[in-house]
């Protein structure tokens, strides 16, 4: 609405709660309705969190197959992205909760004796809710969907925007790549980040 796209931008809410399922779903829309002619969008966006998503890391492998799909993901969850507006914010996040990524199992018999090696991979990440509550502090009001992001950070998004560039990928660690998307709206709506970020500070 900012940047005045409202009539060109179709906001969708996904139909699977996996990524990587609703991910193969829009590829294979998307490349369908390329092939036969039938193209209703020139490019299509993915929004959506780590939080404990199977398959997260087949995603990366996924990325930049398909001109016009693309992926806007934070680690761990929406809410750090919001976090990144906070001057106070300094990432102090806990990096305690594991999710098992694979487990391999092989076995090496010695006569009558069997060694069985079990192999487990775990991704080692923050709890969401470890984001929500903290953000909570800083935003007392804030409920999940329900609450006026530009009213109460929109002058702050700069800050967000260029830590988040810092960050390194959120397929490595807590980061974010909304600011791909923003640089995307802008590029539709024929401004530069730089002068759109500008105007959002000198508006609220």
């Amino acid at each position: 609405n900012f940047l005045g796209l409202k009539n060109r931008v179709d906001v969708q809410k996904g139909k699977s709660t996996n990524p990587y399922v609703e991910w193969k779903c829009l590829l294979t829309d998307f490349l369908y309705r390329k092939a036969v002619g039938n193209q209703i969008y020139r490019t299509i966006w993915l929004v959506f969190d780590r939080d404990a998503h199977p398959n997260f890391k087949k995603l990366r492998e996924e990325m930049g197959k398909v001109d016009g799909v693309h992926l806007a993901v934070t680690n761990p969850c929406f809410e750090y992205w919001f976090l990144l507006h906070y001057e106070q914010f300094e990432d102090e996040l806990s990096c305690e909760r594991r999710s098992l990524l694979s487990t391999e199992c092989s076995e090496k018999r010695q006569g009558q004796i069997v060694t069985v090696n079990k192999v487990e991979r775990y991704e080692i990440t923050s709890d969401p809710m470890e984001c929500l509550e903290l953000l909570k502090s800083y935003w007392p009001r804030y409920q999940k969907g329900k609450c006026d992001y530009l009213d109460w950070l929109g002058g702050c998004t700069k800050r967000a925007y260029d830590r988040a560039r810092a960050k390194g990928s959120p397929f490595d660690g807590h980061g974010s790549t909304i600011p791909n998307l923003i640089d995307a709206l802008c590029e539709m709506a024929g401004i530069t980040p730089e002068n759109c970020l500008k105007r959002l500070f000198e508006s609220m």
